[in-house]
This record gives C-alpha cells, sequence and structure tokens, in this order.
C-alpha cells in the first residue's frame, strides 16, 4: 500500500513538472498579452487595417476589459482581433465551437469568426475549422452579446504537436456609409457572458468553446534538488 501511494505522488510531481498540460474546451480572449508568432490574417478579410495579435487562454490573466473599435467606411468583413493559442499536442479537432462577445454597430453588421490550425511558426495553416461563420442577428447600437459564433460544426482538421489556434473575430458590414463597429474583449470579470443574446453587462467575460477538451504541447519546468 506504502509502495503504491510512493508511485502515485510520484507520478503527481511528474505531471506537475514535466507533464502535458490538459486543456478546457473554453477559451478567454484577453485584451493584452503579445503572442510569439505573427501568422498571416486570413484572406477572407477585406479590412484588417485595425486589426491586432493577441493571445487566448485556458485559464485567466484578469487582463482588463477594453473596446475594439474600428471606423469602417466600406462594406465586407472586417478583423478585430487574431487570438492565438499555446502550442497544441498532437491530435485531430473536431466537433462544434460556440462563443459569446459583447458588440455594437451604428449600421447593418453581423459578428464573423474564421478558426484555423497553424504550424508552430506560423507560415503555415494546417487546416481551416471554421471558414467565414455570420451570425444572424444584428449588432445593436449599445454593447450586447452576440452569438460569435452560435453552435457551428466544425470540417475535422489533424493538428501537430506545437500547432496553434488561430481564432480571428470581427464582423461582416453590409450597411452603407461611414460605420463604427465596437466588440468588447479582456478577462478579468467575476463571471463570463451567459449564451444569449441579451446580455449587456460589460463586466463578463468574452470567450470561445470547443465541444471536445483540446490537449497542449508538454512543457519542461526545471526542478531544483538540494
Amino acid at each position: 500500500m506504502i509502495e503504491r501511494r510512493l508511485i502515485s505522488l510520484a507520478a503527481v510531481f511528474l505531471i506537475a513538472f514535466f507533464g502535458v498540460s490538459s486543456g478546457v474546451t473554453r477559451f478567454y480572449l484577453t485584451s493584452t498579452g503579445t503572442p510569439p508568432i505573427s501568422p498571416a490574417y486570413s484572406a477572407s478579410w477585406v479590412d484588417t487595417a485595425s486589426a491586432s495579435r493577441l493571445i487566448c487562454v485556458t485559464v485567466k490573466t484578469n487582463s482588463p476589459m477594453a473596446n475594439a473599435t474600428n471606423l469602417y467606411t466600406g462594406t465586407g468583413r472586417g478583423l478585430d482581433r487574431q487570438f492565438i493559442s499555446s502550442p497544441l499536442s498532437k491530435q485531430t479537432i473536431s466537433g462544434s465551437v460556440s462563443g459569446e462577445v459583447l458588440s455594437s454597430s451604428s449600421k447593418t453588421t453581423v459578428s464573423e469568426v474564421i478558426i484555423r490550425v497553424c504550424s508552430s511558426d506560423g507560415t503555415t495553416i494546417r487546416g481551416t475549422l471554421l471558414s467565414t461563420a455570420s451570425s444572424t442577428n444584428n449588432f445593436p447600437a449599445s454593447l450586447t452579446s452576440r452569438y460569435t459564433p452560435k453552435v457551428l460544426t466544425l470540417t475535422a482538421v489533424s493538428a501537430e504537436a506545437g500547432d496553434r489556434l488561430l481564432i480571428e473575430i470581427g464582423f461582416n458590414k453590409t450597411g452603407t456609409g461611414n460605420n463604427t463597429v465596437t466588440q468588447r474583449f479582456g478577462d478579468n470579470g467575476g463571471t463570463d457572458i451567459p449564451y444569449n443574446e441579451t446580455a449587456t453587462d460589460t463586466t463578463q467575460n468574452p470567450w470561445v468553446q470547443f465541444s471536445q477538451t483540446l490537449t497542449f504541447a508538454a512543457r519542461r519546468r526545471a526542478v531544483l534538488i538540494n
């Protein structure tokens, strides 16, 4: 019995310091944090002038809530943020995805999401999980929750060890004239945005959630032994 306990403790120790970090299905969309790579934005976006790259995390970093505001004069798809995940382990990603982001617009606009898998250095696109998925309901005049996206089926992609997720969130504007589009990101809220299109609490966390548990690449940590 004692021997088994010692083995179990040793296993916990090894997992804690050298093991695979198990991901959760929900990613938080931060407002700070510089990714180590800069993958090209999807060519499906018409406007990327106001876009920037940030990290998405499975454990909150408590980055402050911040509005991403885009003044857009044309029509079509505009990118607000490209979120980049930590390195994945080798696996096939499939199932479905859903999400919530507070959004607003002064013209006819819906949310737009593109999700891809890229290589560890960001130079190779391994595959597209979700291609240009638009929401149904238009953005209101004031910040209100919008499905980003509503539950949608993914196209399966085989990720190699070290690959990363690219979650690109923006909008699709069909109304003509000057348009101010706002989407709110950050992860310091005490609660997450509920799955609806009526929430207006600007302190709640936006998120994107996969229906499967994603796994991440092993991380080696230095162990100091006296």
